[in-house]
């Protein structure tokens, strides 16, 4: 027979088990533990972070900032010194339509500036950081106030006048007219003591020949004490030639102005022992001659004012650097204040220093000793002149009084 070819057997197939078989109940990947730990955990008793130490040290006083090492900062100073004036002008108004062509002074050799109308303009005589619109009248003062006008006819003759806020008028003196090819020009300056009063004041230019121009500047009150000097720094160009004021100060009180470092040694002015008289304004100007400290030895100093009677202060700084060298001249309230104790107490009495402008005990005695001995001898000179008298008058009736025996 043939042999048959009997059919393969069924093989059910089995699913092969994987490599890595997962068990029954499968972990997480990352397990918590029972009781996880923080973290970052804290300690039981944190140490800060700066401790310390067992016996700390006291702070050290810290100059103030700008200063100089040793200088204390101070509400007396008075008023802020502004920046420091340098030559120029400064403009404070003007009736010119373009103030770029504001009327000026023509310099010397210089011809006049031609100007198609009449116009007059006012200014500051120095180059100074301060604003026009918050110009004091104590400041006006120490830079100076000049005017001039351009735009009048060829050889046409002019007049000023400065108009004060009280109607006021002063006359100024035309100086150094100029002819041009058509116009003129001129200039003038106002007298310090004009400038008296806060507010408007007005300068009118007039010619012969019918030119007239007019512009107003307005002057503010100073709100404290102050002292100026210029330059305030040695290495200036006009170091040499000094100028300086106080204002702010009592009406017609004596001010004492003296230099100190600003650790509170006296140095000695180049002008001697300095002391003036302001006016009714508290105003006066200083004469320093040729130098403002004598012989400086420190880089920077406080000049300070001191009233006699109001005992008002003021200071400002100025600065000597090395050769070779500069320095920043800190604002006076930020390092004169033991300057400013130092002036207190050696250029006025105690009295004067505190406001009161009495007399001191001993003055008071002297002057009560020597009221005193005055009654005491008009009351002998009148005795005598009483007897005599009496006996003159003895005389005249039948002769004096016989004398009584001696015995």
């Amino acid at each position: 027979m043939p042999p048959t070819n009997p059919s393969p057997p069924v093989v059910t197939p089995v699913d092969p088990a994987p490599a890595n078989p997962a068990p029954a109940n499968p972990a997480p990947a990352n397990p918590a533990p029972a009781n996880p730990a923080p973290a970052n955990p804290a300690p039981a008793n944190p140490a800060p972070a700066n401790p310390a130490p067992a016996n700390p040290r006291p702070a050290q006083p810290q100059a103030p900032s700008g200063g100089a090492a040793g200088g204390t900062a101070t509400t007396e100073a008075g008023s802020s010194a502004p920046r420091s004036s340098a030559p120029g002008r400064t403009l404070l108004s003007t009736s010119a339509a373009d103030p770029a062509a504001a009327p000026a002074p023509a310099a010397e050799g210089q011809p006049a500036a031609e100007a198609t109308a009449p116009a007059v303009s006012v200014y500051l005589t120095r180059d100074a950081g301060v604003d026009p619109g918050a110009l004091t009248v104590d400041l006006a003062r120490f830079y100076g106030v000049g005017a001039a006008y351009a735009g009048f006819q060829r050889e046409e003759s002019a007049t000023a006048v400065l108009r004060a806020p009280s109607g006021t008028e002063t006359p100024l003196t035309v100086e150094g007219r100029q002819d041009g090819e058509t116009t003129s020009t001129g200039s003038t300056v106002v007298p310090a003591a004009a400038l008296s009063s806060i507010g408007a004041y007005t300068v009118q230019v007039t010619g012969d020949r019918g030119s007239s121009a007019s512009t107003t500047f307005s002057l503010a009150a100073s709100t404290a004490p102050g002292v100026l000097v210029e330059p305030r720094e040695s290495t200036s160009s006009e170091a040499g030639s000094p100028r300086g004021a106080v204002w702010g100060f009592g009406p017609i009180e004596t001010v004492s102005v003296g230099a100190f470092t600003t650790t509170g040694v006296r140095a000695e002015l180049a002008a001697g022992a300095l002391s003036v008289r302001v006016d009714a304004l508290g105003w006066s100007d200083l004469a320093l001659g040729d130098a403002v400290v004598k012989e400086p030895t420190a880089e920077v100093y406080c000049i300070v004012a001191v009233g006699s009677v109001s005992g008002r202060t003021a200071a400002v700084t100025i600065a000597y650097p090395e050769s070779g060298s500069s320095v920043e001249v800190p604002d006076a309230s930020q390092v004169c204040g033991i300057a400013i104790t130092t002036a207190k107490s050696g250029l006025v009495s105690p009295a004067s220093a505190d406001g009161s402008g009495g007399l001191s005990a001993g003055v008071g005695l002297t002057i009560g000793a020597g009221l005193l001995v005055a009654i005491l001898l008009a009351g002998l000179v009148t005795a005598v002149v009483l007897r005599r008298r009496r006996e003159n008058s003895d005389l005249l009736i039948g002769g004096p009084l016989p004398h009584q025996p001696q015995e």
